[in-house]
């Protein structure tokens, strides 16, 4: 019936908003490198070892990079 579908989708959309919730960072990464991957795709849609692995390193340099200012900052403050 109608409402059986409607209290499914309702449920459904009720998890995955809680999952989104909960992984915002996670999500927020993944797309991001998913994004900047894009232009590296074959024609078949797949995307090379070699630039995912380059991809990857550049990323977490630029984490270590953000938290390292942020630690200072923070010192910083609490000092201050």
């Amino acid at each position: 019936s109608l409402s059986m579908t409607s209290c499914r989708v309702s449920k459904w959309k009720g998890n995955r908003e809680k999952f989104e919730r909960e992984h915002e960072n996670e999500l927020r990464t993944f797309h991001m490198a998913r994004w900047k991957l894009d232009k590296h795709r074959f024609p078949a849609g797949k995307i090379s070892v070699h630039a995912w692995e380059q991809e990857q390193t550049k990323q977490k340099c630029r984490e270590n990079f953000t938290n390292k200012v942020l630690r200072l900052i923070q010192s910083d403050t609490v000092t201050s």
